[in-house]
């Protein structure tokens, strides 16, 4: 009877120990495969670049066609700005990117070139109108 549990109890821990080698080779498989594709539309970062100024016109946020980001007034301190989908009809996802304590924070956004709108953190800002000359 001692030698059919010893039998039956190592057999488990085999067992055990293949399946566990198994899911973590896999795993690691997965997050060697995955790479994060960062997409670019210059135009359409070119035509998002300007001044967004929120409602009170308090805060401004500054998108630069090369990606980056100037905030004034604003408590986040935002560094750069990624498309996060394809443009469609001048519309767009984005992600602006700040600093965190441990690692780099994106947070969510969405710009519309029609409107002029840029939407961060549930806040809209309204792109700045052009000077006519």
């Amino acid at each position: 009877m001692k030698k059919i549990s010893i039998l039956l109890v190592s057999s488990l821990l085999i067992g055990f120990v293949s399946c566990g080698n198994k899911a973590s080779n896999t795993a690691e498989s997965q997050d060697s495969t995955d790479v994060s594709k960062v997409l670019l539309d210059s135009n359409f970062m070119k035509g998002a670049a300007g001044d967004y100024l929120s409602y009170d016109l308090q805060r401004t946020i500054t998108l630069n066609a090369d990606g980056t980001i100037t905030t004034k007034g604003i408590d986040q301190e935002y560094t750069e700005w990624e498309l996060a989908s394809q443009p469609a009809a001048g519309m767009a996802e984005i992600k602006v990117s700040r600093k965190g304590i441990d690692a780099i924070v994106k947070d969510p956004g969405a710009i519309d070139l029609n409107d002029g709108r840029l939407l961060i953190k549930d806040e809209t800002y309204r792109k700045q109108a052009q000077k006519k000359k």
